[in-house]
């Protein structure tokens, strides 16, 4: 523990109104002393130096307090103990001294170099070198800095909430050799809340819903029949008009990873990401065009729940640390479907494979 006491006296009057800030400050230092001294701390003053060009010059008071266990090597010379009371009238005199305009005579210093510094050899400097040289760059890269000083933005780590809307086209399904189906272009929408470990890795528990309207169907095997509007359908396996649609619902685990940014101040950042989780398949109101025109009244109403697997891959803007726009692609595949106990009796079609296109934002809390 170290004290130190130092005032700047230019003249005399300016000296008396000192004294009395200094005596306060003695009167807090004696208290100090006093608990150190219970505590069995012994009590030096290591260095007292008085030295001044002008008359009005300051003395400068240090007291170092070491505990016992360190007294067997103090860090400065040990000088005569003193108590708070002997502290106190050292400063006074030294106070009324300037203050009278007397002239102290210069104390000796005291030389406090503790021994020459090792010597280093030339390699060892330059493996210690190398050793900053590694440290500044882990520091430039946690700070945002490229090697040649040019500020990065990085996102911010932690936990996020993102959203996405985009367009959707799923491919063929149905049961090969029986009946398979083809849809219009559909709508995407997702939602997510994610957690980013770093710059690079993050991952997220994500819903996201595709519904496409069923195009056509193709029977697998010929079916004549006569459709009032466009004439006969079915024969040779050809496609003909169809109504109902399928809702696609996902709920699923994702990891990416965002690669190291381009552009201004690297803002611009590519990811890539898989996910797995189940999707859910609901079907409704599906059935040939041409059913109420013969009189039938069939439809099929069914849903089943599978695994999905999807892969996706795009970039990143980073407007932000905590806030980023993002434009990628996904491609959702699951193997197959079961409906059972439907109007046309048990179903194995083959599962969803989607194409995806989509946008969306992503905030960091």
């Amino acid at each position: 523990m170290r004290f130190s006491i130092e005032a700047k006296l230019t003249t005399k009057a300016s000296a008396l109104e000192i004294l009395q800030e200094w005596r306060d400050q003695c009167a807090v230092t004696e208290a100090a002393l006093a608990n150190t001294a219970s505590l069995g701390h012994r009590v030096d003053i290591a260095h007292i130096h008085e030295a001044w060009s002008m008359r009005g010059a300051a003395p400068l008071l240090i007291i170092f307090m070491a505990p016992p266990a360190l007294a067997a090597e103090p860090l400065v010379a040990p000088s005569p103990s003193l108590t708070g009371s002997d502290l106190q009238k050292t400063v006074s005199d030294s106070v009324h001294t300037l203050a009278s305009g007397e002239e102290s005579q210069p104390q000796p210093e005291i030389n406090e170099k503790v021994g020459p510094e090792p010597q280093l050899s030339k390699d060892e400097i330059i493996e210690q070198i190398k050793q900053l040289e590694v440290q500044l760059m882990i520091l430039k890269r946690a700070a945002g800095v490229t090697p040649e000083g040019k500020k990065i933005a990085l996102p911010k780590n932690g936990i996020y909430v993102q959203g996405d809307i985009g367009l959707q086209q799923r491919e063929f399904a149905g049961e090969n050799g029986i009946t398979n189906l083809t849809f219009e272009p559909g709508l995407y929408g997702g939602v997510g809340i994610g957690y980013r470990y770093d710059r690079n890795f993050r991952f997220s528990f994500e819903y996201s819903t595709m519904q496409n309207a069923v195009s056509k169907i193709r029977p697998g095997i010929p079916i004549p029949v006569e459709d009032p509007v466009v004439g006969p359908v079915g024969n040779n396996g050809a496609r003909f008009p169809a109504n109902g649609d399928v809702k696609l619902d996902s709920y699923t685990v994702n990891v990416y990873y965002d690669l190291n940014g381009f552009g201004y101040e690297r803002r611009f950042r590519p990811y890539i990401g898989a996910g797995v989780g189940l999707m859910t398949s609901k079907i409704s109101g599906l059935q040939p065009a041409f059913f109420p025109s013969i009189g039938v009244d069939r439809k099929l109403d069914a849903s089943d729940t599978q695994p999905v697997l999807n892969f996706e891959a795009g970039i990143s803007y980073l407007l932000g640390d905590q806030m980023e726009f993002y434009l990628g692609g996904r491609y959702t595949y699951t193997s197959t479907f079961l409906f059972e106990d439907t109007s046309f009796g048990t179903l194995m079609p083959n599962g969803a494979r989607n194409w995806t296109i989509k946008t969306g934002a992503r905030y960091t809390f």
